[in-house]
């Protein structure tokens, strides 16, 4: 069967019997060499015996025809029984002269499935062939069709298709909307084709009236209707059972335990007095619902807007849901971690409710008027309630109600408190007492000591309200320090940047960026060039633009940027689009050095300090670590620090000094360890380890007996500055 090569269907009535004598071989499970079933053999014969008129079998391959066309019409017509179905496309032709011809184009057939499907269903199915044989052939023919019919037997299967799809259950709706997508429900017909060569007009009509019959109100889609009525239960009759609030809690936590017990097996149940949480959770239990009767608007917008309506009694308490699902007050104590969660944020109570100690734990609406109208209404409180006699009060002083000069009192602004003490200590300082009796009159001495108070206001970070001489010499100062700041770092042969961002009280960004750059005679200058405010968001890119308008001011190229330290931020330490990776690509295009890039210690210590909570003994980590790192001779004496003590002693201080240095040695730096080294260590350190086009400078130095004295006895920045020259040391020098 399978062999048959016939891509068009011409001989597929023939082939079909051949599929459904196979099929039933399959259903009485006949092994291939096992003897046939009698009616099978029967069968077989009879078609094998029938396939030998294939031979003498001619198909007129030309479908159009001779003389010229009037008109073109596409047929397609299905059937089906209980065990076969098959679809046919003919193409129907009129000429000039009114002949009508028509011919067989292809046909497909399929054998009924195994499982037992209704007669209209396979109608269904044959018509779902006939769009997909029609939308797939059509096409290849390249003629011009004018009209297209699709004829079936069945009404049944006309009336599913002249309706919408979703009107139909799953097996016809979705067959049904195939056939709308594939072909147009005006194309399909009732009948047979006898009269397909008949004129148009004597063609059979449709029944319109098709929508009625059983069978097709059997396939209609079943509407399953539910009615859920709802109620708002606001009876607080629960509520007022117990005249205690102890009673109600404890046998709320019983029935909750209960529920539980139920719930659970056996090893999982509890049993005896109420536990702690037990009650807790039925007191909160307790007051979800007295929230959900008088509060469930509030607790609905809070769920989808975290905001109440403008007209709720909560609007003023700014509340929030918490993780329990109760509206708690918000207010300003978040950051008071000495009171109690229930202090800082007190659940809210409806009016008219009042718990014991309730300020302490609970905000109850109107709280302070109901118990003033219990108080009052409390007949022992009225007796005991004294009058209290308000004396009239005396006049006011006079100094407090006549007008006198502004910061004339002791009590005035913190800028008249300073004035008195820095004079004071300028008038007295060592060195400006000669300078001070020198030039008492002479104007130079009146403006030398204008900028000393601006710089000793500014110091304080004091308010000064004498006019706009403090203002502006302040100004100057700052102007001052920028020049002088912008003189040396046009003198930098590297340098090497650090930037932080935090936010200021004010909820502003604000970008910190710190330069420390060495000139060639080794003078080192660190201070912060900028602190920029970031108006709006502080991505990475937000970052970088305001670095490059940092650079910009100061006049500073990229070309001899050597280090960036950054803190662990997404927006700093992105691979791709983080600052450090613009920098990079910034630099890449300049031809610059490359970029080192550390995370900052300090930083990391913090962030553990913080977290293990002994910020006291990292402070004195830090000042330590500082101290031994802020000089060469410092570092080289810690290191010799062990061999002074006695030997037991030393090798405890050795392993301690090991694990710390394991323990602080990080990745970033252990990459650069090598310029470290070749830097601070010169003499001890490998030859093979150093760059290649700088080791016959460190196999020079390590030679030279008069260069390693002097390392040893002065400092690393002088040693490098007055020994280390360019000209015998050229590429040490320059790197």
């Amino acid at each position: 069967i399978s062999s048959v090569f016939d891509p068009l269907g011409l001989i597929s009535p023939i082939i079909i019997k051949l599929k459904i004598i196979m099929q039933r071989l399959w259903q009485v499970n006949t092994s291939w060499d096992a003897a046939l079933l009698s009616d099978i053999e029967k069968d077989w014969i009879d078609s094998r015996r029938k396939m030998i008129d294939l031979n003498i079998l001619a198909i007129n391959m030309s479908i159009v025809g001779d003389g010229e066309i009037a008109d073109i019409q596409l047929e397609g017509f299905s059937d089906s029984s209980a065990t076969a179905y098959g679809a046919f496309l003919y193409l129907r032709l009129v000429n000039i002269n009114g002949k009508c011809t028509t011919n067989l184009i292809c046909s497909k057939s399929r054998i009924a499935p195994l499982k037992t499907v209704s007669i209209p269903r396979l109608e269904l199915l044959v018509a779902v062939l006939l769009a997909r044989l029609a939308s797939k052939y059509a096409p290849c023919l390249r003629l011009p069709i004018k009209r297209t019919f699709y004829w079936s037997d069945l009404m049944v299967v006309l009336a599913w298709i002249a309706s919408q799809s979703s009107k139909w259950k799953t097996f016809v709706a979705n067959r049904v909307g195939e056939i709308h997508d594939r072909t147009s429900i005006h194309e399909w017909n009732h009948n047979g084709p006898e009269w397909l060569l008949s004129d148009p007009s004597n063609w059979p009509k449709n029944n319109k009236n098709i929508i009625s019959c059983e069978k097709v109100i059997a396939e209609s889609k079943t509407t399953s209707y539910a009615n859920v009525t709802t109620t708002n239960d606001s009876d607080e009759s629960y509520f007022n059972l117990y005249s205690s609030l102890t009673k109600l809690i404890r046998v709320t936590a019983y029935c909750r335990r209960f529920v539980r017990n139920a719930l659970s097996k056996c090893s999982n149940r509890s049993y005896g007095p109420i536990l702690a949480n037990e009650y807790d959770a039925a007191n909160l239990c307790i007051i979800k619902q007295v929230q959900t009767i008088y509060f469930y608007k509030e607790i609905s917008d809070l769920r989808d807007s975290n905001l109440v309506h403008c007209k709720s009694s909560l609007r003023h308490l700014n509340p929030f849901i918490d993780e329990n699902n109760l509206i708690r007050v918000g207010g300003r104590l978040k950051n008071a971690s000495t009171l109690d969660t229930f202090q800082r944020h007190p659940i809210v109570l409806p009016a008219k409710t009042m718990l014991a100690s309730v300020r302490e734990r609970y905000w109850p609406l109107n709280g302070r008027n109901i118990a003033r109208t219990i108080a009052h209404q409390c007949v022992k409180c009225f007796r005991y309630r004294s009058i209290v006699v308000q004396p009239i009060k005396g006049d006011l002083p006079k100094v407090r109600v006549e007008p006198s000069r502004a910061g004339s009192s002791t009590r005035g602004p913190p800028c008249h408190n300073m004035r008195p003490a820095i004079t004071f200590e300028i008038k007295h300082s060592s060195g400006l007492k000669k300078y001070h009796k020198d030039s008492e009159a002479s104007i130079k001495a009146i403006i030398y000591y204008s900028y000393i108070i601006a710089q000793k206001i500014a110091a304080k970070s004091k308010p000064f309200t004498d006019g706009v001489t403090v203002a502006r010499r302040i100004e100057e100062l700052g102007t001052d320090i920028e020049s002088t700041l912008k003189e040396r770092i046009s003198k930098f042969i590297f340098y090497s940047l650090a930037l932080d961002e935090s936010t200021d009280l004010s909820d502003t960004a604000q970008l910190a960026i710190f330069v420390r750059g060495i000139d060639s005679n080794f003078n080192i200058t660190e201070e912060l060039a900028a602190l920029f405010p970031m108006k709006g968001t502080t991505k990475s890119c937000n970052i970088f633009n305001a670095l490059i308008s940092t650079l910009n001011l100061f006049d500073i190229k990229l070309n001899n940027l050597s280090g960036v330290l950054k803190d662990g931020a997404p927006s700093m330490v992105g691979k791709n689009e983080g600052h450090v990776a613009l920098i990079k690509k910034e630099m890449s295009t300049c031809g610059a050095l490359q970029l080192m890039q550390y995370h900052c210690i300090i930083h990391r210590e913090n962030l553990c300090a913080k977290s293990v909570g002994f910020q006291t003994i990292m402070k004195d980590v830090v000042k330590i670590v500082n101290f031994i790192r802020s000089r060469a001779l410092n570092h080289r004496e810690f290191k010799n620090f062990p061999s002074e003590i006695d030997a037991e002693q030393g090798d405890k201080h050795i392993e301690a000094i090991s694990d710390l240095k394991h323990q602080f040695k990080f990745s970033d730096f252990k990459a650069n360890e090598t310029y470290f080294n070749l830097f601070s260590i010169p003499f001890s350190l490998p030859v093979e380890d150093v760059p290649e086009i700088m080791q016959m400078d460190i196999i020079d130095l390590q030679n030279n007996k008069v260069l390693k004295e002097k390392y040893n006895n002065v400092e690393l920045s002088i040693f490098y500055s007055k020994y280390i020259n360019t000209e015998t040391y050229p590429n040490l020098r320059n790197n």
